[in-house]
């Protein structure tokens, strides 16, 4: 049993041997590769992760790109709308504001260089401190971190307030800056300024970002300059076109003003001849007063023809604007030329009313030029139609309902080489210096505008027809506003302050003023009544006033009288004036608006209206 026991011993011993060196073998064997094997799978690893890594970014960089181009979009298409750049720039911070990338405290704005250069102003902010608009209202190039972006045309970073923030505001909290400024031909027309967390560091993709939404909105601001250059160019000429229109017309203006002003010397004079048989006076005053009444509306018609308006499309009885045109041509043309209405419309558009006078004059003078030599008739009329869709097509209109304008002449008439170019600019048949050939391009594009159409026929010796077609409104036109009678109500007892440069209106407003009860301090400057009111304000009951006089303007003179007693009511008088028409009169808080001439009996109505409204009697 001893010797079994060492022999297993023995056994034993050798057994663990063997494996030993076997172990010892495959460790010798097998180990470096085994480490090989851990290294490459550990390098693996590694690359998989880094790939991973990369994959995020690339990812987040097309996430990234993404938002940029959706903002960038967004904005374009925003632009085709009618949206003002003020609304475009509160849009284009808050989607800035909302990109989770970019580092921002929620505070940016936008400044706009306007009318004077090299001067940033303010258009539009977010999430900023009370005092900063203000503060920040404008900013001269090469001041503080934005007026140096803008000065050099380069973004300026700031990741805390340094010596460039030369603006402060009370209790600011410490902020750095990316300031972008928008370039158009290497010109800062623009910025955008962003608020950083203080400490920030510069990031060039961020930078990027921002230098990509301002070179967008250059482009679009660029957009809407040239469209309002465009508007104003159009008005331009068709203010030429007015001009050119009126300039065709001057003789027979002076003719009929020549004609009234000769008529009232001649019965003024006999008025003085006969003042021991005051009803003969009477009479002649009379006739005096008609020729007032004349004038009055041929100056109206002018002024309505030639005053420059901005676009203002309403419903539009077209019979009325054409007779109304009719009296100025009546007073204008010859006599050799015989004028005939057909209107048989009365029918509305939606148009503006200075533009198809325009239509009308413009297509009326020209046809006066087609027959001043040798006379003829000229007429006018106006028809309800039926545009099907075979003739809409053709004419490239909508089918449906439209007042049909004719205006036609027994002139010179045109040959066939000219009517194809007589809508071209600048094209004209007429003698130099006569015309522009601006007229009949304006009326195009006028129609045009109006979603309208407009065609020619002409036959060389027999005379020309133009026909303009505009879309009818359905419906039947609003009744005519009723003319207020004189009740005889118009008196009073309170005290008028009455200012006027022109003596002779002084001098005849004072007395019927003070005919019909009220007291009455009348002065030629608003700087002498200005003088007078501020020494006792509360003895005065109303200001009336005209509006273009030496020194102190009547709407300046009425500010004055108002920031010292503001329930001062004021009538404004105008003759003619490019400064003010009524609805800004009005807007400014003028209690009426009153157009030379004017008669005594209006006034006195406007008066006793005005003063009723103010004592709480309407």
């Amino acid at each position: 049993m001893p010797r079994h026991s060492d022999d297993e011993e023995r056994w034993g011993m050798m057994r663990e041997k063997i494996i030993g060196l076997g172990e010892k073998s495959i460790r010798k064997s097998y180990y470096p590769e085994l480490r090989q094997k851990i290294i490459e799978l550990e390098n693996a690893n590694r690359e998989l992760a880094l790939e991973v890594i990369e994959r995020q970014r690339g990812e987040e960089e097309i996430k990234r790109n993404y938002e940029i181009q959706t903002i960038i979009n967004s904005l374009l298409k925003l632009s085709l709308q009618d949206i003002s750049l003020d609304e475009l720039f509160a849009i284009t911070i808050d989607k800035i504001l909302s990109l989770n990338w970019l580092a921002h405290q929620g505070k940016a704005f936008i400044f706009l260089v306007e009318e004077v250069p090299e001067l940033l102003v303010f258009k539009a902010g977010a999430g900023l401190p009370g005092q900063l608009p203000a503060h920040c209202a404008t900013v001269p190039f090469g001041s503080c971190l934005c007026g140096l972006a803008a000065a050099t045309g380069e973004i300026q970073f700031g990741g805390h307030d340094d010596e460039r923030h030369t603006l402060r505001y009370e209790n600011m909290q410490p902020h750095g800056h990316y300031a972008v400024p928008i370039l158009l031909d290497q010109r800062t027309i623009g910025l955008i300024c962003i608020f950083l967390p203080a400490g920030h560091k510069r990031d060039a993709r961020e930078e990027e970002f921002l230098a990509s939404i301002a070179h967008t909105l250059a482009g679009i601001i660029q957009r809407q300059r040239m469209v309002l250059e465009k508007a104003k160019l159009e008005e331009e000429l068709r203010q030429a076109a007015k001009m050119e229109a009126i300039g065709t017309l001057a003789g027979g203006i002076a003719h009929d003003f020549n004609n009234i002003l000769t008529a009232i010397f001649g019965f003024t004079e006999l008025a003085r001849l006969d003042l021991l048989h005051p009803e003969k006076v009477d009479k002649n005053l009379n006739a005096i007063y008609r020729s007032t009444l004349r004038a009055k509306e041929l100056v109206k018609q002018i002024l309505t023809f030639s005053r420059r308006s901005e676009q203002q499309k309403k419903p539009l009885q077209l019979s009325l604007l054409i007779k109304e045109c009719l009296k100025l041509l009546r007073c204008t043309i010859p006599a050799t030329i015989e004028i005939k209405q057909d209107i048989r419309s009365s029918g509305t558009a939606l148009a503006d009313p200075t533009q198809i006078h325009q239509i009308i004059m413009n297509l009326c003078t020209n046809a006066y030029h087609a027959m001043r030599q040798n006379g003829g008739l000229l007429t006018l009329a106006l028809e309800d139609v039926e545009m099907n869709v075979e003739d809409a097509g053709l004419a490239g209109i909508q089918p449906g309902p439209y007042i049909r304008l004719t205006v036609a002449d027994t002139g010179t008439g045109m040959a066939k080489e000219s009517l194809s170019k007589i809508f071209d600019p600048y094209f004209t048949t007429k003698e130099i210096g006569e015309g522009t050939g601006l007229g009949l391009a304006l009326v195009h594009g006028i129609v045009q505008g109006h979603h309208g159409h407009i065609t020619v026929a002409s036959e060389p010796g027999k005379g020309t027809a133009f026909q303009v077609f505009l879309p009818r409104l359905p419906g039947t036109p609003a009744a005519s506003a009723t003319v207020l009678e004189d009740t005889g109500a118009d008196r009073g007892h309170e005290h008028i302050l009455m200012v006027d440069d022109e003596e002779n209106i002084v001098r005849i407003a004072r007395e019927i003023l003070e005919d019909s009860g009220y007291q009455v301090s009348a002065h030629r400057s608003g700087a002498g009544a200005l003088q007078e009111f501020r020494q006792q304000p509360d003895q005065y009951d109303l200001l009336i006033t005209d509006m273009a006089m030496p020194g102190m303007n009547g709407v300046e003179l009425a500010r004055q009288v108002r920031e010292r007693k503001p329930s001062m009511p004021v009538i404004l008088c105008s003759g003619h004036s490019d400064m003010v028409n009524r609805e800004q009169a009005l807007a400014m808080g003028i209690s009426a608006y009153v157009d030379k001439p004017y008669f005594m009996s209006e006034m006195l109505h406007t008066i006793r209206t005005v003063l009723n409204r103010k004592n709480g009697y309407e």
